[in-house]
């Protein structure tokens, strides 16, 4: 890697390619073992434990608007470091597959353009990456689950409960 790149996690999530930075990435694993948690958002699939300790856990997919996919073996959960307000936290994140680490210069790299904002998938994806042979959605992981976003989910749970 040279001074002037940073790496970068590949992944597809609807047959589109992502990229995340790996300083956010703890750890990739299988996706497996999530208890589900009830009357949560449906993009929230539940909580794992890993080694101890309690990570929830979303659907990108879902989160994004699509619907869910049925798991496959490349189906991978990327355990990521995110800002949820002040506090940083583990989340874990169900993606269809997990292509590799690739680096990237930031002169690669644009800022998302104004295509409108409809699409949760429009929140978190801040630019895209412009390799040799295609392009990639880079997402903000803060962006993926924010303080606004779950208490706007549960306002919405409220209303439907009838509370």
């Amino acid at each position: 890697m040279s001074a002037d790149t940073e790496k970068y996690l590949v992944f597809s999530v609807a047959e589109e390619k992502y990229a995340v930075e790996v300083v956010r990435v703890e750890e990739v694993i299988e996706a497996y073992g999530i208890t589900p948690v009830p009357r949560t958002p449906s993009y929230l699939l539940g909580i794992i434990n890993l080694r101890g300790r309690i990570v929830p856990v979303l659907c990108v997919r879902r989160r994004f608007g699509f619907e869910a996919a049925v798991t496959t073996t490349d189906t991978r959960l990327v355990v990521l470091q995110v800002c949820l307000g002040e506090e940083l936290v583990s989340l874990g994140a169900v993606l269809d597959a997990v292509h590799g680490v690739v680096d990237i210069s930031p002169s690669a790299i644009e800022k998302r353009p104004a295509l409108g904002n409809s699409g949760d998938q429009h929140i978190a994806v801040t630019s895209i990456a412009k390799l040799e042979n295609e392009l990639l959605l880079v997402l903000d992981a803060d962006r993926l689950l924010t303080r606004e976003y779950l208490d706007d989910s549960y306002e919405h749970l409220r209303r439907q409960a009838g509370g």
